[in-house]
This record gives structure tokens, sequence and C-alpha cells, in this order.
């Protein structure tokens, strides 16, 4: 089951929870419902086109490359969402406030209206990327969730011992790969951080409930933990 493939249409009697993947997210990490863990990877863009022809092809051959060195599955994600411009329109009357240039002031001006008038006409669209890497463990069968937990662990064990234990045998397997993959990555010239549990709340938040903006409590939590 993929982290963000995870979609299907709704049957009869199916509440919108069975259509979640996932069982939990803590500890930077999202385990599913099939009892395997993935962490995310969001990773910087870069502009192919306005690159030069080698410097194309060096980057087809990193991807390449990176395909090749890996011997565990991943998942390329490109979530398209509705900007939110509201922050940098308040920022940039900040500006026109603080501003003492006649000139300066005009320009501000201009480029409120410019951008208020961008967005009613266009819908200013934002392109994010990640990679999932996850771990599942080979002796995972088609059962229920605790049974899967337990069997993965190999221990007759409460359900919260076991989902713990197997949160922490996933992230030492999946260190490395992370580690794989963002040198890979780095060879491609761009930029890669896993989220944080509270960034892949505010994550999972938008992606199902895409007309909402995510709650000011939890955007203060990502702020917190980007400062810590």
């Amino acid at each position: 089951m993929g982290l963000f493939g995870a979609f299907s249409s709704k049957t009869k009697g199916s509440s919108t929870q069975d259509h979640i993947p996932f069982e939990e997210i803590t500890q930077d990490v999202v385990l599913l419902k099939d009892g395997s863990v993935s962490l995310v990877l969001e990773v910087s863009a870069v502009n192919f086109q306005l690159l030069s022809e080698k410097e194309q092809e060096a980057k087809i051959k990193a991807f390449g490359d990176l395909l090749n060195s890996v011997s565990f599955p991943i998942q390329v994600v490109i979530h398209t969402e509705k900007k939110d411009v509201r922050k940098y329109i308040t920022w940039l009357e900040a500006q026109l406030k603080n501003a003492i240039n006649p000139a300066l002031r005009t320009q501000i001006t201009l480029y409120i209206e410019y951008i208020s008038k961008l967005v009613k006409k266009f819908n200013v669209l934002q392109k994010t990327f990640y990679v999932v890497v996850p771990y599942i463990s080979s002796i995972i069968k088609k059962e229920s969730f605790s049974d899967k937990v337990k069997e993965a662990m190999g221990q007759k064990v409460n359900e919260l011992g076991n989902t713990a234990q197997l949160i922490e045998h996933a992230k030492v397997k999946l260190g490395p790969r992370r580690d794989h993959i963002q040198k890979q990555l780095t060879r491609m010239g761009v930029v890669s951080r896993q989220l944080t549990t509270p960034e892949l709340i505010a994550l999972f938040h938008r992606i199902y409930n895409p007309t909402e903006y995510v709650p000011l409590s939890i955007k203060r939590e990502i702020e917190e933990e980007r400062t810590t």
C-alpha cells in the first residue's frame, strides 16, 4: 500500500477512516495499516528546462544511478495545491507602512494590486516534491493490524507495546536507507530533509482537507520544531 497512493473509491457502508492508509504518525515516521513504516523526505526542485544540455544529461544520469542503487521500493510524489498568498500580501503591506521613499511606496502599492488581481484571475499553484522511503517486514501477512505487528515482532504482548517496538525496529532499518537516498539526491544537486511529526500531520491534513488551511496549532508546532 503506497503512502500517497492508497486512495480508492468508497464502497457502501465504509467510513472515511477506512480510506485513510495510516494507523499512526509518530517519531517522524508513518505507521500504515498494513504494518509497514515509512518516512517522508521533502525534496527541493530544479528547473530542468533552464539547464544546459550537458547539465540535463548529468541530472538524468544521477537519477538513473539513484534508481539503480536502491534495493528497496521508494515512492516519488509531486503534490500540487493552491498557494495561499495572504501571508505574503500581509508582509508586503507591512513593508509599505515602513517605506519612507515615495517612489518605493508607489511600487509596493502597484505590486500588491498586481498580486491581488493575479490570484483572483488565476489559481496560483505550488508544487512540492517528496520521496517516501518505506520499511516492510518480510513476515507481514494479510491479517489484522494487531496480528501483523505481533508476528513482525515475534512477541505476544499488548498491541501498544508491539507498535512501539515495530516503529523502533523500522527506524533502525530506515536510517541507512534515508541517508543513502539523501546522498544520491545531493549528487543530483537537490536538497532533501526528513519531515517531522507535526509536518507530516500538517501535510496529510492538507491532502485530506484540500479546501481547509492547516490549523494554527499545527503550524505553531511546526515552527517550534524548526527553531529547536
